[in-house]
């Protein structure tokens, strides 16, 4: 947690920084904006709520509102820490300390922070520990209610704690009401606003209902493909257990990661990736459990072992465990080296102060460091008719109507969702894409190039080059 505060960027994806943008400008009264130009819903709505609030105390000071959240975030990972012991301590599940630290070291020690992470692991094991009392249905709800709003792709672990739940219809039934009246209000108000209930972020990344095979790895990334096979066993495990709290909880937990897995590779579109932990936090937790259970299963086939040697050599693996993800940190503050990005972003704001850039990656950052109106070509941060639009007029039209005098783009070739590069005798030629739509969305020849993304090793190329918005 250290390291987030000695180093903020070095553990923030892009979509950190746009949750930032975005938050600041309706923090500020300038509406729900990204580039100041296109409404939009491309966000879990939770956390943009508290990035907003943040905003609008902080009077939208860029310092104050990045160390503002991520020191909420550092208090929800410490609620994250304590209630996983709790969680795992209540339900009799072996060696807590495990499960703790390898929830720790997947969700803390990555690029999880400042986006929506923290807020839906803490809101994860705060609902496990409510469910787990079986007191209070009508708190457990409303932490479901939530749940779903921090991450809306949390509906399969909703849909699997409400099913396993369903032999008490009456509690059951409690959930559901009050999962849903916490939820609804913004369901309501994205679907008279839009005409959707996903937003535009998530819809471009759907194929929903015709399923897509292609490239199932890719989708889901190798923690995806990691946590799903860690669910489908705590799944197993569930059903195998005598202990009815286990079941329900690893059952629960496991379901709800593996529907996510699936509907992920059914239903994401070629190309677009869920590679970082927080897409993942379900079915970390369910494999957090499950291999604390795992350890416990190898120690009882070593019968010479003693109880107090087993518990030595759990505490040996807990140690070495916690110390690689402290060294692993460590090392990532050591080899850090400034962000040629960040750098272009501030160069950028200062020399020229009116542009309107357009941009094929790292919006969030040029955005954020530049203070500039920053146009993002795969259409997550835009409103539902950007790719209709662009598909019907072209991304360079579309462009130029919207003020755009420079374009950020890669000068290698490169396939992505939203573009397409080929580059000859060092001149690139972009293809835009419609974003969800795989369709033509216009051409751009890149010939005037202003200053290019400075590589941090001696004889690389560099692959990002800011150039001017070529004329019509």
């Amino acid at each position: 947690m250290l390291g987030v505060l000695i180093n903020p960027g070095l553990f923030m994806v892009d979509d950190a920084w746009f949750y930032l943008q975005i938050g600041r400008n309706i923090g500020l009264g300038e509406g729900s904006t990204f580039d100041g130009i296109a409404w939009t819903n491309g966000y879990h709505p939770l956390w943009m709520a508290m990035v907003s609030a943040i905003a609008l105390i902080s009077g939208g000071h860029k310092t104050l509102m990045l160390y503002a959240t991520l020191a909420l975030q550092i208090g929800m990972a410490g609620m994250l820490l304590w209630q996983v012991h709790r969680v795992a301590r209540r339900g009799n599940f072996a060696y807590p300390a495990f499960v703790m630290t390898a929830v720790v070291l997947t969700q803390l020690t990555d690029k999880g922070w400042g986006s929506e992470g923290m807020l839906t692991s803490a809101l994860h094991v705060a609902v496990l520990w409510s469910w787990s009392r079986a007191t209070r249905p009508g708190l457990t709800g409303v932490l479901l209610g939530l749940l779903f709003l921090a991450r809306l792709d949390t509906v399969f672990f909703i849909f699997a704690v409400g099913l396993f739940t369903l032999p008490d219809f009456k509690r059951a039934l409690i959930l559901a009401t009050t999962t849903t009246l916490t939820a609804s209000p913004w369901l309501v108000w994205t679907y008279m606003r839009t005409g959707h209930l996903v937003p535009v972020s998530g819809a471009i990344k759907s194929v929903f209902p015709v399923p897509d095979l292609s490239n199932p790895y890719g989708k889901l990334g190798a923690i995806g493909v990691l946590t799903a096979i860690g669910s489908a066993v705590a799944l197993l495990v569930a059903l195998r257990t005598a202990s009815p709290q286990k079941r329900r909880l690893l059952g629960a937990l496991g379901l709800g990661a593996t529907l996510h897995a699936l509907y992920v590779t059914l239903f994401t579109a070629p190309d677009w990736s869920t590679f970082v932990p927080y897409y993942w936090v379900t079915g970390t937790l369910a494999s957090g459990l499950v291999l604390g259970e795992l350890l416990a299963l190898y120690f009882k086939l070593l019968p010479s072992l003693s109880s107090s040697m087993r518990s030595k050599l759990a505490a040996v693996v807990i140690a070495g465990l916690a110390l690689a993800g402290g060294l692993r940190t460590a090392r990532s503050l050591a080899i850090a080296i400034p962000d040629s990005t960040v750098e272009l972003a501030i160069w950028l704001g200062q020399t020229h102060p009116d542009a309107v850039v357009l941009t094929l990656d790292a919006p969030g950052r040029l955005a954020w460091f530049s203070g500039l109106s920053v146009v993002a070509a795969d259409g997550l941060t835009q409103d539902y008719d950007f790719a209709e639009t662009i598909e019907r007029e072209g991304m360079p039209t579309w462009a130029r109507e919207r003020g755009v005098t420079h374009v950020m783009a890669y000068t290698i070739p490169i396939e992505l969702p939203w573009t397409s590069i080929t580059v000859r005798q060092g001149v690139p030629t972009v293809r835009f894409v419609a974003p969800g739509r795989d369709s033509d969305a216009g051409t751009l020849i890149f010939t005037e190039p202003i200053r290019a993304l400075e590589s941090p090793e001696q004889g690389t190329e560099s692959m990002a080059t800011l150039f001017a918005m070529p004329p019509d």
